[in-house]
């Protein structure tokens, strides 16, 4: 017959899995609502009308080259455009940094901002890389912005659809092509 020690020891060992398992899961629904407090956020900003119809204009600007893009869009003549601009960049990078660090899903993110953010990288894409060479040096200027469109490129191109970017951006939906 088993004696009070070995009772015991048992015991003990089993309400160590039962806490170590509880903590195991508070952990993992702490990341989840961590996830969901992030994408909330997110959602709210970019759901403004304001701010879709800000995105809509800048997706209707056109340039001929990086020269002729800062003569019209840049801080010097533009400056509205200059902070609409920016401001989506730095959103972008956002996501992509949230991204990047695990802190949101890829596929949360392609659910909702994944078309817009492929349309908007690849529409200042050579700006943004011409920047990179002029101003910062290479130095990652934009790099989760650019990260974030690749990720949704991919989720997009592993769901069966285009990854194309149609002349009028924002007509892409997901759907069978």
């Amino acid at each position: 017959m088993a004696d009070y020690q070995t009772i015991s020891i048992v015991l003990t060992g089993v309400g160590m899995i039962i806490a170590l398992t509880y903590y195991a899961l508070q952990i993992r629904n702490q990341s989840k609502t961590r996830q969901m407090q992030v994408f909330i956020s997110l959602y709210n900003e970019m759901a403004e009308p304001d701010e879709l119809e800000r995105w809509m204009e800048m997706m209707h600007w056109e340039w001929e080259d990086t020269a002729d893009f800062v003569e019209k869009y840049g801080p010097e003549n533009n400056r509205t455009a200059w902070a609409w601009r920016l401001q989506v960049y730095r959103r972008y990078n956002a996501i992509g940094l949230f991204l990047q660090r695990g802190l949101i899903e890829a596929d949360w993110i392609y659910d909702y901002f994944g078309p817009g953010a492929i349309v908007s990288w690849e529409k200042f894409k050579d700006v943004i890389l011409a920047a990179r060479e002029t101003t910062y040096d290479g130095k990652g200027f934009c790099k989760p912005f650019e990260y974030l469109s690749n990720e949704m490129v991919r989720i997009r191109a592993q769901r069966g659809y285009s990854i194309e970017v149609p002349e009028r951006p924002w007509s892409l939906v997901d759907r069978e092509d």
